[in-house]
């Protein structure tokens, strides 16, 4: 594109030192120009290029946070799940243990009767009245050093 120009200059003037200067001054004003031209095109370039990488940037930042939001609410949602499976089970567990405990209870009470019904046959009859120095039988003991004095 210069050469072009150069010779266009070159073309329409004479070829008088003083020509020839203003011919070179032209040229040289030309080049200036032109390495401006391409060193705005370059920076508006660069500027495009740098806005086109921060958008991007941006777009994966934005992509990987709503990822891991996505991610966290996935575990939380899973282990909202295991610790409402882990509580039914517990209360399911200590349930049936309180439930055997009970069924042992009334075993237990229901043998505790019976063992009761057995010793005392006639229920309208008082219970045995022990003297201090009898035993469990209602016959005195023999060892008792307080019952000796």
């Amino acid at each position: 594109m210069v050469g072009h120009y150069v010779v266009h200059l070159l073309s329409r003037f004479p070829t008088l030192p003083q020509d020839l200067l203003r011919v070179v001054e032209a040229v040289q004003e030309l080049l200036l120009k032109e390495r401006q031209e391409k060193l705005q095109l370059e920076m508006r370039l660069r500027e495009e290029i740098c806005n086109e990488m921060m958008e991007h940037l941006q777009q994966r930042e934005q992509w990987s946070s709503d990822y891991v939001d996505a991610q966290k609410d996935m575990l939380e949602e899973l282990y909202e799940d295991k610790l409402k499976n882990l509580k039914e089970s517990l209360t399911d567990y200590y349930l049936d243990q309180i439930e055997t405990r009970d069924e042992k209870i009334k075993e237990l009470e229901a043998t505790l009767e019976e063992s009761k019904r057995q010793q005392n046959p006639k229920r309208g009859s008082p219970p045995k009245q022990r003297t201090p120095c009898a035993g469990p039988s209602g016959r005195p003991r023999a060892t008792s050093r307080s019952c000796n004095k």
